[in-house]
């Protein structure tokens, strides 16, 4: 076993993994890919490893993309609000000012 797969288990055994940034996440799956495993028990841990990574870096993807998608929602609302109050004054100019 090669000191990667070492480093890899040992962020799974004390859960690290799971704080790790994409940088560190990437590190750990390229690493995972590029080592050849003969032992079949090994073969698929690393394999499950792989697969929870991936899923950890895409977890990591939609957060960032909702919290992008919130901004810019709350940069719409705004535009709206703003576009709307120019008649909003009119209209109220109208009514109370005949």
């Amino acid at each position: 076993m090669s000191t990667t797969d070492t480093k890899v288990m040992n962020a799974f055994a004390n859960g690290s993994v799971f704080s790790a940034s994409d940088k560190e996440l990437q590190k750990f799956l390229n690493d995972l890919c590029q080592t050849q495993y003969y032992n079949e028990l090994i073969k698929h841990r690393a394999l499950i490893y792989g697969i929870t990574i991936g899923q950890l870096i895409m977890k990591n993807y939609l957060r960032r993309l909702n919290r992008q998608n919130c901004i810019l929602t709350g940069v719409i609302i705004v535009l709206a609000l703003v576009s709307i109050w120019p008649q909003l004054v009119i209209i109220w100019a109208q009514i109370f000012h005949q």
